[in-house]
């Protein structure tokens, strides 16, 4: 947590190293005035489109906030969003990566316990966590893994039909439940009737065998971890607009 009479200062040093590459020295001046690491850091990436200069544009955004544990005796045990911090830029990955990185400084990266980085399926996500984060825990958005369950589902049973809804409401209940596997061995089994279902069937494979590491979340869940990136879904609409 950063004391909050020196939060500007440490976000205009975070953002001078950011633009022109400040010296470590100058970092670590900046990480001396942060007076508490926390137990359990979140960093949350994702993009959205804005039209300015009369094109449309993506916009990377994050936030990266402390992990709230709910207090005892509460019927909730998934972590809550505290002290956040918003960051989007329209830049390429790498001048983002440093941004995140930068603000995660800010929020006790080095002091913190435990890493956990949220994001979709975007190539480009995880490799800005591989390289800036590393060994972090890694989770892939369950809601974005349903979204292409279901996605399938209305490829193989038509869309909104009875099978459709009911195979697609069973994958992800079982994927949240046990993980991926059962997923993993339905679609390994599918053949395909079409060309099309075919195609989907190795596209969607392909997908979840890319992510299947990021997606054990019986264990993310029993440890009271966040599963979804809705911070950063929510900071898209407010901050990009």
């Amino acid at each position: 947590m950063v004391c909050s009479d020196s939060t500007k200062h440490l976000l205009l040093a975070a953002e001078e190293w950011c633009r022109d590459e400040l010296s470590a020295s100058t970092i670590a001046e900046a990480e001396e005035m942060i007076t508490q690491s926390p137990d359990r850091l979140y960093i949350c990436v994702d993009a959205a489109k804005a039209h300015t200069d009369g094109a449309w544009h993506d916009i990377k955004t994050g936030v990266v906030f402390e992990a709230e544990r709910p207090p005892e005796g509460s019927n909730s045990t998934r972590d809550k969003m505290a002290n956040p911090y918003y960051v989007a830029a329209q830049e390429g990955c790498e001048e983002f990566g440093r941004r995140m990185y930068a603000h995660a400084l800010l929020s006790g990266l080095r002091g913190a316990g435990e890493i956990v980085a949220l994001g979709d399926g975007a190539v480009w996500i995880w490799n800005l966590i591989s390289t800036h984060f590393p060994g972090c825990v890694e989770i892939l958005d369950y809601y974005h893994a349903c979204e292409h369950i279901w996605g399938l589902a209305s490829v193989l049973y038509g869309e909104d039909t009875p099978a459709c809804k009911r195979w697609a409401k069973a994958q992800c209940e079982r994927l949240k439940e046990s993980g991926p596997a059962s997923l993993l061995r339905s679609l390994r089994r599918r053949k395909g009737r079409t060309g099309q279902q075919r195609e989907a069937i190795r596209l969607q494979l392909g997908y979840f065998e890319n992510h299947k590491l990021r997606m054990d979340y019986p264990a993310y869940i029993a440890r009271g971890m966040m599963i979804g990136s809705g911070p950063v879904e929510s900071a898209c609409k407010v901050v990009v607009g």
